[in-house]
């Protein structure tokens, strides 16, 4: 027997079924829909973190952050080969756990206070070497123009800063050469 204009117990059976079943579909859809948005979302934010963390500009910059975190002189020997390589980190680790610790903040070239203004982290050179990052800002009207050294490690190929160079003043000095001194 044919259903007339949809009114037959059957065929609103089925109706109401399909609707119930096409709901649940539906509501299935949208969940496999946000959530596969999430992920896509999750998966690009941290590509771009890694991919900052894969360019010499990214270490520098993510340096300077984790600085304004936690100063440099009070981070643990783990934390400091994040962006240093080996040697240095180790050299900067014993030198900051001496009874006069450093004496000045390696970042911004400062024993006390400061008052940095335009700050920039310009673009790396890399050559087949390294590569150097220039960085430049303003301290108490002062203009400071540091460059940072690096290198990829041999362990797994990522960017780690080998010195840092710090002009002004008439003179050029690197981290390197003071850590050495305290060697002598």
């Amino acid at each position: 027997m044919v259903c007339r204009h949809h009114q037959c117990r059957r065929h609103k059976l089925s109706v109401k079924k399909w609707n119930s079943f096409y709901k649940g579909e539906n509501r299935k859809m949208k969940r496999l829909i946000s959530m596969t948005m999430f992920l896509t979302a999750l998966m690009v934010l941290s590509l771009s973190v890694r991919a900052q963390e894969a360019n010499p500009e990214g270490i520098v910059a993510n340096l300077y952050k984790a600085n304004k975190a936690r100063n440099v002189a009070d981070m643990s020997k783990t934390e400091l080969s994040k962006y240093f390589d080996k040697s240095l980190a180790d050299d900067l680790w014993k030198e900051m756990n001496t009874e006069n610790g450093l004496g000045f903040d390696i970042l911004y070239n400062t024993q006390d206070d400061s008052d940095i203004k335009n700050f920039r982290i310009g673009k790396a050179v890399i050559k087949k070497e390294g590569a150097t990052v220039p960085l430049t800002f303003v301290n108490f009207g002062e203009k400071k123009f540091i460059e940072y050294k690096l290198s990829k490690d041999a362990a797994g190929g990522e960017w780690r800063i080998l010195d840092v160079i710090h002009h002004g003043e008439g003179e050029i000095f690197t981290l390197k050469e003071i850590l050495n001194q305290g060697d002598n």
